[in-house]
């Protein structure tokens, strides 16, 4: 609670907004004032009022001790679509992306409770499969294909995706496309270069853009994952945008990460840039054909010498470096080599189980910041309150970072 007097011009704005009038009028304030309330807010027991602070309410006690999910029922042509897409039908996959993509807010609730109905599917699936085959064999294989723009990551998807499916595997893409900061929209051009895997009956590919999300994906890539395995691929690559050293969200998603380079990528010292070569599990140096060829085999090598200062990310695993032409088919069957023998070693070695687990806690918290900013953006009581120190900070009368602390602590005082 606020309690000076000076802390009234800040916390009205929080009372008007919890009275839903907020956006009709916003109190004035001077720094003097703000800086008070905000003195007050982080600092509640120097408050002037000698009284004890009112008992907060506690949790319901069935949230705190068995939470149970919020979810609506599943609308009827929904819960059609989440059994078609169990079904194996493609379009229907399709149909579910673009639902769990949308931002109409009569389709985020019934997403997520599509989302939790395939998921359970899912389990049953993979716990059938790991009875079958051993444990911890059921389940999608999911590789994250990175690299500079120009490296030939659309070309080595057409080459392995063909690979595959060629050899029974039922193979899905996600090509994340870079979106315009002004418009929004993307190209989407990665399905034009991927033409005969997408034509096989076997392969779906979905391209999707960015939105301006950082890290090389989109925003729903991990939802979009898990509906590609609800419908019965086995195989998924997940293209990144390709902004090279910076693609390193999509190891957060992925079991693998393949980062492919040109031969003319840089010296040795590239090679131990931070960033994506850290999380690399397998690098490809492409167009080793031609006049390159004699370039890429001699980029092998010093890539080869500077992974060696790099800390491996598991014991059993020294990340190999080939080459490769997508353009001849040279090189490729060795890359599925490596990536088939990289599958059984993580699932041998029981660093896959806790590799997802970790990657379902991190997508747990990211989900969790991302609903509270779409309340905080999408209107209503929240958005009134934001509009008031939107004011202030862009008159210069509040830091952003102290009017961020104060909204918080604000909203969330009772949770404590």
């Amino acid at each position: 609670m606020w309690r000076t007097a000076a802390s009234r011009c800040a916390s009205g704005a929080l009372c008007a907004a919890r009275r839903g009038t907020a956006e009709r009028s916003l109190p004035s304030a001077n720094p003097t004032a703000i800086h008070a309330a905000l003195a007050n807010t982080l600092s509640p027991a120097s408050s002037a009022s000698p009284a004890s602070p009112a008992p907060r309410p506690a949790f319901p006690r069935s949230f705190s001790s068995n939470p149970k999910l919020h979810l609506p029922p599943l609308e009827p042509r929904f819960a059609q679509l989440a059994d078609d897409v169990l079904g194996g039908n493609l379009h229907a996959l399709s149909r579910a992306i673009t639902l769990c993509e949308s931002v109409r807010d009569s389709h985020r609730p019934q997403a997520a409770a599509l989302l939790q109905h395939v998921l359970e599917a899912v389990r049953s699936r993979r716990a059938q499969a790991e009875i079958a085959n051993g444990a911890g064999n059921g389940g999608i294989f999911k590789i994250g294909i990175t690299g500079p723009p120009g490296a030939g990551k659309s070309s080595l998807i057409e080459r392995l995706g063909m690979h595959a499916v060629d050899t029974s595997n039922r193979v899905a893409v996600l090509a994340i496309d870079p979106s315009s900061h002004n418009s929004g929209g993307s190209i989407l051009g990665d399905k034009t270069r991927m033409e005969k895997l997408s034509a096989h009956p076997s392969a779906f590919i979905r391209p999707t853009p960015s939105r301006g999300e950082m890290g090389g994906l989109a925003r729903n890539t991990a939802d979009a994952a898990l509906l590609c395995e609800a419908s019965g691929c086995n195989v998924l690559m997940v293209e990144t945008v390709g902004g090279g050293q910076a693609d390193v969200a999509v190891a957060q998603i992925v079991d693998m990460v393949l980062l492919i380079l040109p031969p003319a990528g840089g010296d040795e010292l590239q090679g131990i840039k931070k960033g994506v070569v850290e999380v690399a599990d397998l690098v490809v140096v492409n167009k080793a054909d031609g006049a390159m060829e004699g370039p890429a085999l001699a980029a092998v090598g010093e890539y080869s010498s500077a992974l060696h200062f790099v800390h491996p990310r598991y014991d059993f695993w020294m990340t190999p470096v080939v080459a490769c032409s997508t353009r001849t088919g040279l090189g490729i069957e060795d890359v599925w080599k490596k990536i088939g023998k990289f599958q059984e070693a993580m699932r041998a070695s029981g660093e896959l189980k806790q590799l997802r687990g970790a990657q379902s806690k991190a997508l747990l918290w990211s989900s969790v910041e991302a609903e509270i900013l779409y309340k905080f953006r999408s209107g209503g009581k929240l958005r009134g309150l934001m509009r008031y120190f939107e004011e202030h900070a862009m008159a210069g009368d509040i830091a952003a970072r102290a009017a961020a602390v104060t909204v918080v602590e604000s909203i969330f005082n009772d949770a404590k």
